[in-house]
């Protein structure tokens, strides 16, 4: 999420610094936008960077989590039975960012070599995020961790929805809505290239924690929502509130989750049929 100042400082110039600017018309601006999202797959950021107008005009929305808010994040964990075993035998550091130097792919919002705290409000998204749908991923265990805000924050949010747009930035905002909800097992990984890229358009808010929120994988419930943290600011905003291990997490996205095992905040395991109350509010999770 490395800020690029002077990518930014290109976009945000007066319109009236530039000789014969023109507004961009909505059909102009809904064209472009069209043809990036049928070409997300192979469309590089400088082909990308070339079809934008020059003056690019962004809108910037806010989103608020106050103290208590819980937020949620996903694991695969294997098949192995040695993986369930040794669940809530893991060291602390486990449960939260990758080092950096483990990173080796890009994500919606890292690039190789960069580490990145991702959360969702929502634990069927956090399967989402994970891929479960990919065939290599079905059989695995997931550990979902939920962590709780300790200290409340605003973030920017990345691609606004607009229902009806009256302007070209409001067509471009809803064009970056809709590419960070592409799925990558679909559109590759070029899809990642693409949102790194776009996210140079977003600045942190003022003197505030390096946080993004933006819109999750395949959904068009803006109830649902993702956040990014620098990893710094997630410890100093976040605090571990326990995990639980769904062994069969695929079946469990239509039909009733079933947790095996379960540990609090402190690391002490717990049983998950004695403390359903406790699940439901740190984790969301209804057994119906």
């Amino acid at each position: 999420m490395k800020r690029n100042k002077k990518f930014i400082k290109k976009y945000i110039t007066s319109r009236f610094d530039i000789p014969g600017y023109k507004e961009e018309t909505i059909e102009e601006a809904l064209r472009k936008a069209n043809y990036v999202l049928k070409n997300v797959s192979n469309l590089s950021s400088t082909e990308f960077n070339d079809l934008l107008p020059k003056q690019f005009r962004m809108i910037f929305g806010t989103g608020r989590w106050e103290v208590g808010s819980i937020l949620l994040r996903s694991r695969l964990i294997g098949v192995s039975i040695a993986n369930l075993k040794d669940a809530g035998h893991w060291k602390e550091s486990e449960f939260w960012e990758a080092p950096a130097k483990l990173v080796k792919t890009y994500g919606r919002l890292n690039e190789p070599g960069e580490s990145v705290f991702y959360l969702s409000n929502n634990p069927l998204q956090t399967f989402k995020e994970i891929r479960y749908q990919v065939d290599d991923n079905k059989n695995q265990a997931v550990i979902l961790n939920s962590y709780k805000v300790k200290k409340g924050f605003t973030a920017n949010i990345i691609g606004k929805k607009f229902n009806n747009v009256t302007d070209a930035s409001q067509v471009y905002s809803n064009m970056i809505n809709t590419l960070f909800s592409y799925p990558s097992e679909i559109y590759g990984e070029n899809v990642y290239k693409l949102s790194n890229f776009l996210s140079n358009f977003y600045r942190f808010l003022p003197e505030g924690p390096r946080i993004f929120a933006y819109p999750p994988v395949g959904e068009t419930d803006e109830r649902l929502i993702n956040l990014a943290f620098e990893p710094e600011d997630a410890h100093e905003y976040l605090e571990y509130n326990g995990s639980v291990i769904i062994p069969d997490y695929n079946n469990s996205v239509d039909s009733n989750i079933t947790v095996s095992v379960a540990s609090d905040k402190y690391f002490n395991f717990i049983n998950p049929s004695d403390n359903l109350p406790w699940i439901r509010d740190n984790f969301y999770i209804d057994f119906t």
